[in-house]
């Protein structure tokens, strides 16, 4: 019989109403009072720091020595734990004790009050803390409301976010997975736990934990949104397409969404898309120097060079040190032969960045449109000291020696450029020129056939003229 009182202190803590004889009743407040003598003495005399056991070896005793009354009233087969009336007799006495028993209210009633009333401030503390970026007080009150409250599936939540902005990604999984094990429907630690495996690039992982948490709750916009992130990270733009499609269906006004899709698009080189969606961005209110340098790049390769200029210009405009919004304006520029503008950009980016091999280059490129021989050769070969194995930067070098009568000079940086990129037939188309300013028709004739065979059709026309 003993092994059951020892549950009994579990029953007695329902406090729900039930209806009982009134022989019963006044069984019940007899256990009580005798209950809640005795635990009191107890507690005067030897504190426990557990006072949940000296409850507990009261109830036993007070049961035990009136068992024959209680077996009078529910029955001699009650003192079991599946019993019925032994679950309401245990509501009732604990009803009771919960009402008039002083040292009860004391122990458990206000220690319970007490104890939610510091776990809601310790909550409420680490929320205020993440919100002002204090991730590590976040985590330290968080830690307290764990304390007191290990079974709340919301605080590992909070405390995974924190410890996920610290970029403590494994320490904000573990948090997150027992946030699930507590509240299996609890959407966002699913959803979190994605994204830290995103950040991780574990992206099979994020995948199944994503649509977990869609399946739980399929309004929630930021996992449709993760998802298409994953899923293009997998190689899957058109399938990321359409979780972006749903995110931008579940919220309109976010830029994000059309952001998203429109660099899927960028990625397929399908600028004309990609442009699209990256101006419904801007339209959205994302007018940010990620959302403007795609858009100016976008016009820059369909040849909208001076529109490509006005949106590097708006993103300099948000932020006058930007290297890549000099850089980018600079290509623009040099698309237009506006060499002087491109010259001035590609001398503010070396200043921000001056060891861009690509920025020499074309600072090169813009001086030798300039006429400056002498300084695009100076530029271009230190783009080539750099990197020794760019099929452009020979071309460029070729192009400078050519302007400066150098044939033969010329003739070898093109044929250092064809073993790099022997599929370039514009070099191929270049060397037999060369070739005939050097009146060896000849070797030219092999050139433009070369030239002819790799798809440039001008050669035709030129070894007719040979």
């Amino acid at each position: 019989m003993k092994k059951n009182f020892s549950k009994i202190i579990v029953l007695i803590l329902f406090l729900t109403l039930t209806n009982v004889a009134a022989k019963a009743q006044d069984l019940v407040e007899f256990l009580a009072t005798e209950a809640c003598t005795c635990v009191t003495d107890l507690v005067k005399m030897n504190p426990s720091e557990n006072p949940e056991e000296d409850l507990a070896k009261c109830i036993e005793a007070v049961f035990e020595e009136n068992l024959e009354a209680i077996e009078e009233i529910y029955g001699e087969n009650f003192v079991s734990y599946d019993s019925e009336a032994f679950r309401k007799l245990g509501e009732e006495v604990g009803m009771k004790l919960a009402k008039d028993c002083k040292i009860f209210m004391e122990l458990f009633v206000k220690k319970a009050q007490n104890d939610k009333e510091k776990e809601t401030e310790y909550f409420k503390k680490g929320e205020a803390y993440l919100n002002a970026g204090e991730t590590d007080l976040a985590i330290s009150a968080y830690n307290s409301a764990i304390e007191i409250n290990p079974k709340k599936a919301e605080y590992y939540n909070q405390r995974g976010v924190a410890y996920f902005r610290n970029e403590d990604y494994y320490r904000a999984i573990s948090d997150f997975y027992r946030a699930v094990e507590i509240a299996p429907k609890y959407h966002r630690p699913f959803h979190n736990m994605a994204f830290s495996k995103y950040q991780l690039r574990d992206y099979k992982l994020a995948l199944a934990d994503v649509e977990e948490a869609i399946q739980i709750d399929p309004e929630y916009v930021a996992s449709h949104n993760l998802k298409g992130l994953i899923l293009n990270e997998l190689g899957r733009p058109e399938e990321a397409r359409v979780s972006f499609e749903k995110a931008m269906q579940l919220d309109e006004k976010d830029p994000d969404f059309p952001y998203n899709i429109g660099y899927t698009y960028y990625d397929e080189r399908n600028y004309e898309k990609a442009l699209e969606y990256f101006l419904k961005a801007e339209s959205l209110g994302k007018n940010t120097v990620a959302v403007l340098s795609k858009v100016g790049n976008c016009y820059d390769i369909l040849g909208n060079h001076p529109k490509a200029v006005d949106y590097h210009s708006k993103c300099l405009a948000l932020d006058a040190a930007d290297y890549g919004s000099y850089y980018n304006r600079g290509l623009a520029y040099l698309s237009m032969e506006a060499n002087e503008e491109a010259k001035n950009d590609f001398e503010k980016a070396l200043t921000l960045d001056d060891e861009d091999v690509d920025a020499y280059y074309n600072l090169s490129k813009a001086y030798f449109g300039l006429g400056n021989l002498e300084k695009s050769m100076e530029l271009i070969e230190q783009s080539m000291a750099m990197d020794t194995r760019n099929a452009s930067y020979y071309d460029l070098r070729a192009a400078i020696f050519e302007s400066q009568g150098k044939l033969d000079r010329a003739i070898e940086d093109y044929t250092v450029s064809i073993s790099l990129y022997p599929d370039d037939c514009e070099i191929h188309l270049a060397l037999g020129k060369l070739f005939v300013k050097s009146q060896n028709p000849i070797r030219a004739k092999v050139y433009f056939q070369n030239a002819l065979d790799k798809g440039c059709e001008e050669a035709e026309d030129l070894m007719g003229n040979l």
